[in-house]
């Protein structure tokens, strides 16, 4: 591994398996490394960024057992509206059957015109 300073920017020059040069930045790879560990430490999400991440969630999509969990769960208690619109959303196809069911004739017509 052979070392070389260049505009104040360390360099390595490493070789590979293949012979391939791979210059790697020790003072670049730093600043990253320190960048993506000062992203990575969790931060407290308000109700309301919560809120705004469950209305991004399809709930009408989801299967009625996977909403009934979701219901129960306590980390969810804020996206409990949401849930229950995502289960009504399954009965509003049940309620238009039954009514065009209800709206049909049972008797015959008396008049074949």
């Amino acid at each position: 591994m052979a070392q070389r300073d260049q505009d104040n920017i360390k360099f390595h020059v490493i070789t590979d398996s293949t012979a391939k040069i791979q210059f790697v930045l020790d003072c670049a790879q730093r600043d990253v490394n320190a960048e993506v560990k000062r992203r990575l430490v969790l931060a407290k999400v308000s109700e309301t960024e919560r809120m705004s991440l469950f209305k991004t969630i399809r709930w009408s999509f989801i299967s009625h057992d996977e909403l009934l969990q979701f219901a129960m769960d306590q980390a969810l208690d804020l996206a409990k509206p949401l849930i229950l619109e995502g289960l009504s959303s399954r009965l509003v196809n049940f309620e238009k059957t039954t009514q065009s069911v209800q709206l049909l004739k049972v008797k015959p017509r008396t008049n074949q015109s």
